[in-house]
């Protein structure tokens, strides 16, 4: 296995003494989707926020290609070139006066200039869908659209991996739409592509691996059929069967529709067949 990002007994606790995250192991391939299931206060936000580097665990170790990051400030400096973060609340994310200058600013601190930073941040502009916005202020925009801009921002990066805190939470079918495809070009770039999501549905389609938490801890690690395949353990963390899988199961089909277009084709085929 490639493995390109590791947790060992990670631990986390809050000023307030809340623990929210409780020895999590985990390991990462490279080049990997995988999606972190859990319910709310589960731990995956603040999960992403250590991969990240924006929260340095109480202890555990986490190695990144191999190597232990200290979170000193060169440590996190080099962590922060590897990996990028699309926050929840894009509010969080953004502050600069105009769109342009919002997503130019990772790039331009990163060494890029001139040409080659013009042409970095119009490629993320397009691929966020919100090249029409550059010179607005982020802070006049839709909900919807700061999502998309703080998508360009991580996009304008060209990080290695790219962590998605909820990429569909609260956002429009244009908008949704727009993400699909940035994960998927992601992908398709070799990129490493970690999120949490709330739809089992969605994470049973999409990921390569999933992470079930549950009261700060990654209860399970596996497969979507391995995960998927444990009820208990699932309805034990508040995390509902998909749909086609459930219907598959059911049906005694040997395999699950990959979505739910694909499932009605295959009552439909059937009811055919028994039709007299």
């Amino acid at each position: 296995m490639n493995t390109h990002m590791e947790l060992r007994d990670i631990s986390y606790s809050y000023p307030d003494g809340t623990l929210a995250l409780d020895k999590v192991s985990l390991t990462i391939r490279r080049g990997e989707r995988m999606a972190l299931l859990g319910e709310n206060g589960s731990g995956k936000s603040t999960l992403l926020l250590v991969l990240g580097g924006m929260l340095t665990p109480s202890r555990g170790e986490y190695l990144y290609g191999g190597d232990r990051v200290s979170f000193t400030r060169k440590d996190l400096e080099r962590l922060i070139r590897r990996v990028g973060l699309v926050f929840q609340d894009p509010d969080v994310q953004l502050f600069a006066p105009t769109v342009f200058q919002e997503v130019a600013f990772g790039p331009k601190n990163f060494g890029r200039k001139d040409s080659e930073l013009m042409a970095v941040v119009e490629n993320a502009l397009a691929a966020a869908d919100i090249s029409e916005l550059r010179d607005k202020p982020p802070h006049f925009l839709s909900y919807g659209q700061k999502k998309r801009v703080a998508l360009a921002d991580i996009l304008a990066l060209d990080t290695e991996t790219v962590l998605f805190d909820e990429p569909f939470a609260w956002v429009d079918s244009r908008g949704e739409k727009t993400i699909l495809a940035a994960m998927k070009a992601l992908r398709d770039a070799g990129r490493t592509v970690i999120i949490s999501a709330h739809d089992p549905e969605f994470a049973a389609g999409w990921a390569d691996s999933l992470v079930v938490m549950k009261e700060g801890r990654a209860v399970m690690q596996g497969s979507p059929g391995e995960v998927f395949g444990s009820h208990e353990a699932l309805r034990d963390a508040g995390i509902a069967e998909p749909f086609c899988r459930r219907a598959a199961r059911e049906l005694g089909l040997a395999e699950t529709p990959a979505d739910t277009d694909t499932l009605l084709r295959i009552i439909r085929d059937r009811l055919k067949r028994t039709s007299p």
